[in-house]
């Protein structure tokens, strides 16, 4: 067993870009900066943390936007990460409205950045965002571009992790290797609340995130409950977090010990996700399907034990140091209508999820416990 590693450009890829570091003779011209992101997701969001905090790193004194589909439910977590100086919602507008829709965008946004940044290869939002007519515009499209990123042999974007092709414009511009640990300091008041909180109870404590936020990608509740029970038979205490109440009711009713379950004690722990953080960086570990939740853990800097089905461990895996992914990769995954909401039945009875056992995860906890000396 190995912890999970991102899977990167290779290195060469971007080495003449690294010699030459242009972003050195662009810091007096640079002043505003937009990173577009598409995707409005808590899962998006966390994947872009380490490429604008190497953007604020190369660019200090200018100011950060971050570009994209905007979820007021995540506010907290935008103002938790220091690295954004704002927030521009880039929701395309209704088809019978569309000619109004972009008028707004462009009267609005028209010349008022010196400098683009676009993970994006797609064609159409890459021209609309080539046509706000930046100083400088870089993204995967090879044909808008300011700068070629990659040779063609390396546009295949199954072959490396999301947060690769987002900080690939990033690295045309010579920041080297980048530190792809989303990890974030949060606010004492967070973290205050959920050291109170976990105060009633006896630690050590392990979370588990039962819900994803997409039936498809959960987990079966009667293996995390099993899971729970064994772990508790180790001496943890179980913190159930997430904010599907009837899930973790559920879940709790499965248990023989009774887990943990903060947003039904304290509202807040379930209307604001960076509560949840606090709850995460007090605990051992965690463990959660792909989703929202999984994610929150590499911000809280606590290791996972992510549990991938349907979704792509390479494209999506968990960042940060100390997690383990565990997926059994049959021939339908990853499977090609997860995302999309017509999604009702699976045909495969969702095996890419039951063939994982609760010994294979329990393997994988005990290995991050003795790896990190955390038992």
């Amino acid at each position: 067993m190995n912890f999970y590693q991102v899977k990167d450009y290779p290195k060469e890829v971007f080495e003449h870009f690294t010699r030459k570091k242009k972003y050195l003779r662009l810091q007096g011209v640079v002043k505003t900066i937009a990173f577009h992101k598409p995707g409005a997701g808590l899962g998006d969001l966390v994947l872009c943390v380490p490429v604008l905090r190497a953007l604020k790193k190369m660019f200090p004194s200018a100011k950060l936007y971050f570009f994209g589909s905007y979820s007021p439910v995540y506010d907290s977590v935008f103002k938790a990460i220091p690295y954004i100086d704002g927030f521009i919602s880039n929701v395309e507008p209704a088809k019978q409205e569309i000619f109004k829709g972009f008028s707004i965008f462009f009267k609005k946004y028209f010349k008022k950045f010196d400098l683009i940044i676009s993970g994006q290869s797609k064609l159409k939002p890459s021209l609309r965002l080539w046509l706000l007519f930046p100083a400088i515009y870089i993204s995967r499209n090879p044909f808008l571009s300011r700068w070629k990123i990659l040779d063609s042999r390396f546009y295949k974007k199954s072959n490396v992790h999301v947060v690769s092709q987002m900080a690939a414009p990033v690295k045309v511009l010579g920041a080297g290797e980048i530190d792809y640990s989303p990890k974030i300091e949060i606010s004492e008041k967070y973290l205050s609340l959920a050291k109170s909180f976990l105060a009633h109870f006896t630690g050590p404590f392990i979370s588990i995130i039962p819900s994803s936020g997409n039936f498809h990608r959960n987990w079966e509740e009667a293996k995390y409950a099993l899971l729970g029970d064994r772990l508790v038979q180790m001496g943890y205490r179980i913190i159930l977090v997430g904010n599907d109440k009837e899930i973790l009711l559920r879940l709790r009713n499965l248990m023989h010990a009774k887990p943990i379950i903060p947003c039904l004690e304290e509202e807040k722990f379930g209307q604001d996700p960076v509560y949840s953080i606090g709850l995460l960086k007090l605990s051992r570990l965690a463990i959660g399907s792909d989703g929202g939740g999984v994610h929150l853990s590499s911000l809280a800097g606590c290791p996972v034990v992510a549990l991938y089905g349907p979704s792509s461990f390479v494209k999506w895996g968990p960042l940060g140091q100390n997690n383990v992914v565990i997926s059994k990769d049959p021939e339908c995954s990853p499977c090609r209508y997860v995302h999309m909401k017509e999604l009702k039945e699976c045909e495969y009875d969702r095996k890419c999820l039951k063939l994982i056992t609760v010994d294979e995860v329990m393997n994988a906890v005990n290995f991050i416990l003795e790896k990190t000396n955390s038992h």
